[in-house]
């Protein structure tokens, strides 16, 4: 019969101790993956708009030079 109290206490413990310090662990883990996906996603998203406005201001010198050239001719 004591055995049986050990084995019950253990299990006891592990169940309310052992497995919501695992799901905390497991927790963290993903809160810091989201962070760095979300890090990385502005990164990425900063780099699109670097590339439109660099895009829109060659839009803007060909134009540019395309009247010149009209102009000249």
């Amino acid at each position: 019969m004591h055995y049986e109290v050990l084995a019950i206490r253990f299990f006891l413990d592990i169940t309310f101790y052992l497995y919501p310090c695992l799901y905390q662990i497991e927790l963290d883990k993903t809160a810091e993956d989201f962070r760095k996906a979300h890090q990385e996603r502005q990164e990425l998203i900063g780099q699109w708009e670097n590339t439109i406005e660099q895009m829109q201001r060659r839009d803007r010198e060909m134009d540019l030079l395309a009247a010149v050239s009209l102009m000249l001719s």
